[in-house]
C-alpha cells in the first residue's frame, strides 16, 4: 500500500503520494507483458501470378536474342541457378555485367526472362531489375 507523508514546511494538510512502487509495477507489468505476448507470423508465400507476354515474337534479322532462365534451386528457393543462354551466372550482379557487355558490343538484343519450375517472384524481379541495370527492356515468358 503507499504510504503518505507530510512535506516539510508545510501545513498539515498538504500530503503527497510516493510515486515510485507504482511506477515500479507499472513496468513490471508491461515487460511481463512483453515477454509473454507471442505474435503471429504472417505466412512467407504469396499466392501471386506473376504477367506474362504471351505474344513473344520471333527477333528480326540483326537482333540476338538471349534467354535468361531461372532454375528453381530446392536447397535454397531464394538462390535458383541463373543461365544467360547456355552460360551459368553466379550472381544478378555478374548477369548485368554480362549483359551490358553484350550491350555495348554492338549488336541489338533481345532479351527473353524464362523461370522455370517454382521460382520465387522476388528472384524473377531481380532478374529483371538487373536486365534494367544493363540498359536492357526485357520480357518475361512463360
Amino acid at each position: 500500500m503507499a504510504k503518505l507523508h507530510q512535506t516539510a514546511g508545510l501545513d498539515d494538510t498538504a500530503m503527497e503520494l510516493k510515486m515510485t512502487p507504482l511506477i515500479d509495477v507499472v513496468f513490471q507489468l508491461i515487460i511481463f507483458l512483453m515477454c509473454a505476448v507471442h505474435f503471429r507470423t504472417l505466412a512467407t508465400t504469396l499466392g501471386t501470378i506473376l504477367p506474362v507476354n504471351k505474344e513473344i515474337n520471333k527477333p528480326q534479322l540483326g537482333v540476338k536474342q538471349i534467354i535468361i532462365t531461372l532454375i528453381h534451386n530446392d536447397r535454397n528457393p531464394m538462390a535458383p541457378a541463373i543461365k544467360l543462354d547456355v552460360k551459368d551466372i553466379a550472381n544478378y550482379e555478374e548477369l548485368a555485367r554480362q549483359l551490358n557487355n553484350i550491350r555495348q558490343s554492338g549488336a541489338e538484343i533481345s532479351v527473353i526472362v524464362k523461370p522455370q519450375g517454382q521460382v520465387p517472384t522476388q528472384c524473377v524481379v531481380d532478374a529483371l531489375d538487373a536486365c534494367k541495370r544493363a540498359g536492357v527492356n526485357p520480357i518475361l515468358a512463360e
